[in-house]
């Protein structure tokens, strides 16, 4: 049997019977096999199997079994041996310390051994484990900086992209690999040249040249962009604040040309891209409102293609895979769906049901922050969203939940349902709130004039007063704050607060009164300048997550 059930079968019988003659072998049999079964388990059609079942089809005990033979043996394997043993568990999704510290061990021995291929696999498969090692990664950027001229741009590309992902820092390296990507940006993919800006944007690395240049390169090839990859090349450029117009104009021509195949976290990420760098493109926050708004009509977030057959949807997964639902009587209700893959054979599954989502909370906070930033006016748009997120209330995070209230005041579009079920999901949370994240929650709902009860009141009071002195170190947070809770009537809800004597206070200031008698006027959320950002959180946007 094929897919996930075959995997599991293989996966018992490896263990069972071949493993226990491997031990008389050399550890490279072993390797092999491992590499075998971890290529079998990253397939498209185990993987969507894995999604139904509901869990792994790779048997986590062949690998454990597998690590106690090679532990002692590792010190006896080749580089590329040690490569592709760390590829295997890399590819199988199974983290297991102890072999992994060995094998780590072993390459910085044998490091002048390694070819650069073996090497740069080596660097990206810790970084999928997220098995961060500084002194390796340190021993790795020096022995790539001495060999840098060598290295083609597909190597120093996979190579930034692994440090980005493992957070490592190392100004020398990352300079020196940036001399070498200008040279051989002409040699990069699509998929490459997005890599690369999304490196140096999560990491942080101010450098104009390369960004020039990875600009020049995308342009003339920008047909060859995947939604996901404009997306990310738009937020990579976005986080480093880079006005590129000319790209900006070629990423949004062909945007609106392809958006049939964007899914929603795609062009939630785009549109806040394009917020974030005040570049006003009608046609394409047109063309995302349009299809937004189509896959939001869905409970699930999918786009159903007209005049299918009856008891037949018919939609494209985010993956852009084509999927038909058919109703079925016969299995206690449940329907059951035919995915086309990619290798043109097909899958028969269950539906997942109406839980899953083709969307996530954030994709709905930044689509609704980008368009009232821009003064987009989308009625039918804003009214879905709420209705999402009202439904989705307890999926948000503490950002979701905040950028979302910010994104409807900033719009002036009040939903009396959404803020209701923000304010009572918010109030349990409210302790954990920063300044910027209560100052921007209770300017949203004094702005769209939002009663939230008196007990939420208090319960803000409370947490604004125990963290006056974070409140006070920013002006912004304090005016805001201040202005909200006092139109919040909140000098009425407890008369007696000391939190209402430091208002007074700080309303003495010279410069106070004038900024708080006024509403503060919106802007891009504060709350970008603290750490519980989704926007700066370094998460690859349509990884993970967004801008997610």
């Amino acid at each position: 049997a094929g897919g996930a059930r075959g995997l599991l079968e293989l996966c018992a019988h490896v263990r069972e019977v071949r493993l226990p003659g491997l031990k008389a072998m050399s550890p490279e049999h072993t390797v092999n096999v491992l590499w075998a079964v971890g290529k079998m388990s990253s397939s498209e059609r185990v993987l969507l199997e894995e999604a139904t079942l509901g869990s792994r089809a790779v048997d986590p005990q062949l690998f454990s079994a597998a690590a106690g033979m090679l532990y002692p043996r590792v010190d006896s394997l080749q580089s590329r041996y040690l490569s592709k043993l760390a590829h295997a568990f890399a590819m199988a999704g199974i983290y297991y310390y102890p072999l992994l510290v060995v094998t780590v061990n072993a390459a910085k021995v044998k490091l002048p051994e390694f070819n650069a291929a073996a090497l740069t696999n080596l660097v990206r498969c810790l970084a999928k484990l997220s098995f961060p090692e500084d002194a390796f990664s340190r021993l790795v950027a020096e022995r790539a900086q001495l060999d840098m001229r060598r290295l083609t741009g597909q190597q120093v590309t996979a190579m930034v992209q692994a440090f980005a992902t493992l957070k490592y820092d190392n100004p020398d390296f990352y300079e020196a690999a940036s001399q070498r990507l200008q040279l051989t940006m002409s040699e990069l993919s699509a998929t490459q040249v997005q890599q690369v800006a999304w490196a140096y944007a999560v990491r942080n690395i101010q450098d104009i040249k390369l960004y020039n240049a990875i600009a020049f390169r995308a342009g003339p090839i920008i047909g060859k962009f995947k939604p996901y990859e404009l997306a990310i090349l738009s937020w990579s450029f976005a986080r480093q604040g880079l006005h590129q117009k000319n790209l900006l104009d070629v990423t949004a021509k062909e945007a609106v040309r392809s958006m049939s195949q964007f899914n929603m976290k795609n062009m939630a990420n785009l549109v806040w891209a394009y917020a974030r760098v005040s570049y006003p493109c009608e046609p394409l926050f047109a063309a995302v409102g349009e299809r937004a708004a189509a896959m939001l009509e869905d409970a699930e977030g999918r786009l159903l293609e007209p005049g299918g057959p009856d008891g037949v949807e018919v939609y494209y997964d985010n993956s852009g895979r084509r999927v038909e639902r058919h109703a079925n009587a016969e299995n206690g209700g449940v329907a059951t769906e035919r995915v086309e893959l990619r290798d043109g054979s097909v899958l028969m599954r269950d539906a997942p049901g109406s839980s899953n989502r083709l969307f996530v909370p954030q994709n709905l906070s930044d689509m609704a922050w980008a368009f009232a930033d821009q003064g987009v006016a989308n009625d039918r748009l804003f009214r879905l969203i709420a209705k999402r997120a009202t439904i989705d209330i307890h999926h948000f995070s503490k950002t979701s939940l905040v950028d979302i209230a910010f994104g409807f005041a900033t719009a002036k579009h009040y939903d009396q349902e959404l803020f209701q079920a923000i304010e009572e999901f918010s109030l349990p949370m409210l302790p954990d709130f920063g300044p910027a994240y209560m100052s921007e929650l209770l300017w949203s709902m004094a702005t769209l004039g939002h009663r939230p009860g008196e007990t939420f009141v208090m319960a803000a009071m409370e947490v604004t007063w125990t963290k006056w002195e974070r409140v006070t170190s920013d002006r912004n947070w304090l005016a805001k704050t201040i202005w909200a809770l006092l139109k919040l009537e909140a000098d009425k809800v407890n008369p007696n607060h000391q939190l209402l004597t430091a208002f007074n206070d700080a309303l003495g200031a010279d410069d106070m009164h004038e900024k708080i008698v006024s509403t503060p006027s919106p802007q891009q959320p504060s709350i970008q300048s603290e750490s519980e950002s989704a926007h700066n959180t370094g998460q690859q946007p349509t990884q993970a997550g967004n801008a997610q």
